[in-house]
């Protein structure tokens, strides 16, 4: 079981977001994968919250985890 790493995102996703006089956009979640240090990071972000799992390793250094990786966009 891989450890879960948990941050806080700047932006609150779910916030409706104005695209023009007739639409909005409202985001529920996003997901993407990073390349660290040869590590390969899965992060999750919903809300405010960003939920990170290392892939590469069953047993993670979690040093990897920048205040830098858990607030990138």
């Amino acid at each position: 079981m891989w450890p879960i790493l948990n941050g806080k995102l700047e932006e609150n996703l779910l916030e409706y977001k104005t695209k023009n006089e007739a639409e909005e956009e409202r985001t529920l979640y996003s997901y993407k994968f990073y390349e660290i240090d040869a590590q390969i990071i899965f992060c999750f972000d919903i809300g405010m919250e960003r939920y990170s799992i290392i892939l590469t390793e069953r047993l993670p250094n979690a040093d990897v985890f920048t205040e830098e990786v858990m607030a990138a966009e």
